[in-house]
């Protein structure tokens, strides 16, 4: 299943599959310790959760946002778009790509992460561009979320999932019925 928690000023997004467990943090906007144990972590104890085999880190400004994890579980493998400290970290920049499992793969680009799990694409974006609109289905997840722009360009057979407590400017205007708002909506599951 892919989950996306319901957490202010950070994106976030984990992943299990049957032999393992990936969670995403990207896009803060601030330290957010607070956020980060109320929310993620406890959802992962309360699964009984206590190892993640991959800890990704995209566009993370704040380093306490990504220690407060590595102090609460035990993680195999960081792998950063930028330099981080730390053991296991792997540094991966644009066009690169990254086999989890056989089934799972990670895509490392300048504006994205893209995650092929079985036939499902899901993405994490830092913002809507030409190419995340070229593409056919997805799951798209958005950290810059321009509401006024996304409402005009309508993803057909997409679901896009932002999180407006990520916005520098929040616009009070009606969201379009596939878009799901984790700050208004509340948390979001795939299950495949």
């Amino acid at each position: 299943f892919v989950y996306y928690p319901e957490i202010k000023k950070t994106g976030a997004m984990f992943i299990k599959t049957y032999n393992k467990k990936i969670l995403i943090l990207g896009c803060d906007t601030q330290e957010n310790l607070k956020e980060i144990k109320n929310k993620i972590i406890l959802y992962l104890k309360r699964q009984g959760i206590n190892i993640i085999d991959y800890l990704i880190l995209y566009s993370l400004k704040y380093e306490n946002n990504y220690n407060i994890i590595k102090k609460n579980f035990l993680v195999l493998n960081i792998l950063s778009d930028k330099y981080v400290e730390g053991k296991n970290v792997q540094l991966y920049i644009n066009n690169s790509n990254f086999f989890i499992d056989k089934d799972l793969y990670v895509s490392f680009y300048d504006n994205n992460i893209e995650l092929k799990i079985k036939d499902e694409l899901f993405v994490f974006g830092k913002y809507l561009n030409n190419i995340l609109k070229s593409m056919d289905k997805k799951n798209l997840f958005l950290c810059n979320c321009y509401l006024n722009k996304i409402e005009y360009e309508m993803l057909q057979n997409s679901v896009i999932i932002i999180n407006s407590s990520l916005a520098e400017k929040y616009y009070r205007i009606k969201i379009p019925e596939n878009i799901w708002d984790i700050n208004k909506h509340g948390e979001k599951y795939f299950n495949f």
